[in-house]
């Protein structure tokens, strides 16, 4: 989980996940999870043809958490290193360290 800081009322965020193909990784189901309000997700596999990007306009200023997990049961699970960014509006970029890779 990631948590992005002092994000401002009205700007409108994009956020990013595509595999870091260099630290390997198996293509299959990743779930990105936006913790609003507005909240949002998007699920399905991950490879760089298929990168999960999510776009939400913040109800109000404070702080946002960003989720990142393997899908739930029944799904071919992700695994492996991924690459996170999150852009605003307003011109700022932020670039994410996982705290570890995708594992089952």
């Amino acid at each position: 989980m990631f948590r992005i800081v002092a994000g401002n009322a009205g700007d409108s965020v994009t956020v990013r996940l595509e595999p870091d193909t260099r630290t390997g990784n198996n293509g299959r189901d990743v779930t990105l999870r936006f913790v609003g309000p507005p909240s949002k997700e998007t699920t399905g596999p991950l490879t760089v043809e298929h990168p999960k990007t999510i776009t939400v306009q913040l109800d109000s200023t404070g702080s946002y958490d960003i989720a990142v997990e393997a899908a739930g049961q029944g799904q071919q699970r992700y695994q492996g290193g991924y690459i996170l960014t999150v852009e605003s509006a307003q011109g700022k970029l932020y670039k994410l360290a996982p705290f570890h890779t995708v594992e089952k």
